[in-house]
């Protein structure tokens, strides 16, 4: 990921398939919340965070990486 991205950044949820897989198949464990991902368009900018909110998550993002 990179903290000087230009541009707009989304963040969705991450819905798990069998309990803890995301749809790619990727293991996230269990018990840890919700799951949501911050990208960029062009995803060079990649993050995951578990948090109760989709704002709670956005808020983790800034702390980490406030300049």
């Amino acid at each position: 990921h990179r903290a000087d991205v230009p541009g707009k950044l989304y963040c969705q949820r991450v819905r798990f398939v069998d309990g803890d897989y995301g749809p790619d198949g990727t293991y996230w464990g269990s018990g840890g919340g919700p799951l949501y991902a911050i990208f960029s368009a062009d995803l060079e900018t990649l993050c995951y965070y578990r948090a109760t909110t989709r704002m709670e998550a956005v808020r983790a993002y800034a702390e980490d990486y406030a300049e």
